[in-house]
């Protein structure tokens, strides 16, 4: 029995001895950052004005941490934190950015609005459910983060944030927006993936300076009216929702830069998108676009293209100005399903042939061609001179290029 029992003490044993190295290394730091500030007559020393604590095991902040007024850079991540005490930001009214990435915080105390010169704020990676209204009143805040967490809402007055630009809740449990959401008008990036938003609230259009918006792997069947009034977007991510169609209109089309509509029920494109001249990136893979879903005018009106992939869909042509990608260094209209989990049908497109323009394409360095209907390839496709990968699997061809 005591041989059985041996290990499990020897591991407890390093694990308390590991907890003590880790605490008097957190003490060694602070005593050093506090002998350092005593004898330090610079004010603007970027030393006095950072103290990080990370990866130390802690389990609670140091008391004498309260007591430094100067620190305007706190680093407390990869701790074992559960909570932060309200008292802490009594006398850390300085702060301006404050980070405890990957702890066990579950609640934020309604005293974090003294931080009035907060302007970055990073709980990712942490258990938080819920955010005070107090939150709101940080006006200076121009980054907030909290990826993976667990929040289920937004307090309804989240336009209190006027200064915020950066905005990550991706992996958590949102079902909605609030309808203020809105009206946070230097809002540049929101990144809202893998939660459970239905629907996005009427105020939505309204983020006019909006530059990145990921809302990919929610639950959104159809988006605000309003929404085709968003006039910067350069990133914009919707994939794996529910939509069959997009706004008949975009303000955006022009500046898009990087489009993703993959894994949705869309059968057909809105007519905009034969004209999107900052365009880099454009994939609908697997939705349930039919015939020639693509513009005819779309290789002319989207010339900086270098990728583009709309595997996984029913589509039967492709447009005869796709030779004018000049720059298109990726091309995929093959099947999107895993060999490992493949079953006998067909999951490419119902392409029968490819356009004459075919062989322009002399960026061209991956063509995904495979599980469609082609039955020859275009007589000049031989001159794609950059080509370094080719799958043509699964086709009819009975004439191969020379």
């Amino acid at each position: 029995m005591q041989i059985i029992a041996f290990p499990f003490l020897l591991q407890a044993l390093l694990l308390l001895v590991g907890k003590v190295f880790t605490m008097e290394e957190a003490e060694v730091k602070v005593k050093e950052y506090k002998t350092h500030c005593q004898a330090c007559t610079d004010p603007e020393c970027g030393q006095c004005a950072t103290l990080s604590l990370t990866s130390l095991d802690l389990t609670e902040i140091p008391a004498d941490v309260t007591c430094f007024t100067n620190i305007q850079h706190l680093y407390l991540d990869y701790n074992d934190l559960d909570w932060i005490p309200g008292e802490i930001f009594e006398n850390l009214v300085n702060i301006k950015t404050l980070s405890l990435i990957g702890n066990n915080i579950t609640t934020i105390p309604a005293e974090i609005s003294r931080l009035k010169d907060l302007t970055e704020l990073y709980l990712n990676e942490n258990c938080v459910k819920q955010l005070p209204a107090p939150f709101c009143q940080l006006e200076n805040l121009r980054v907030a983060n909290f990826l993976a967490n667990g929040l289920k809402s937004l307090p309804e007055v989240v336009e209190g944030l006027v200064s915020l630009e950066t905005l990550h809740l991706e992996e958590n449990a949102l079902v909605a927006l609030p309808d203020t959401f809105g009206l946070l008008e230097k809002l540049r990036i929101a990144e809202l993936g893998d939660n459970e938003i239905c629907e996005l609230p009427r105020s939505f259009g309204r983020l006019k300076k909006l530059a990145i918006l990921n809302l990919s792997s929610n639950k959104l069947k159809t988006l605000p009216s309003n929404f085709c009034e968003l006039p910067n977007l350069e990133e914009l991510d919707l994939s794996n929702n529910f939509l069959t169609e997009l706004p008949e209109d975009f303000q955006s089309s022009q500046c898009l830069k990087k489009f993703y509509v993959e894994c949705n029920l869309m059968t057909h494109l809105p007519s905009w998108v034969d004209s999107m001249p900052s365009l880099l990136e454009f994939s609908f893979k697997d939705n349930k676009l039919v015939e020639q879903a693509l513009p005819e005018a779309f290789g002319q009106g989207s010339a900086k293209l270098k990728l583009l992939h709309v595997g996984g869909n029913f589509m039967t042509h492709l447009p005869q100005t796709l030779g004018e990608l000049s720059q298109l260094e990726y091309l995929h209209i093959g099947s999107v399903i895993n060999e490992l989990e493949r079953r006998n049908f067909q999951n490419g497109n119902w392409i029968y042939t490819l356009p004459e323009s075919f062989g322009k394409l002399r960026h061209l360095k991956v063509a995904h061609l495979d599980e469609n209907q082609l039955e020859y390839l275009p007589d000049n496709f031989g001159e794609l001179e950059c080509l370094e990968y080719l799958d043509l699997g699964v086709q009819f061809l009975f004439v191969f290029a020379t």
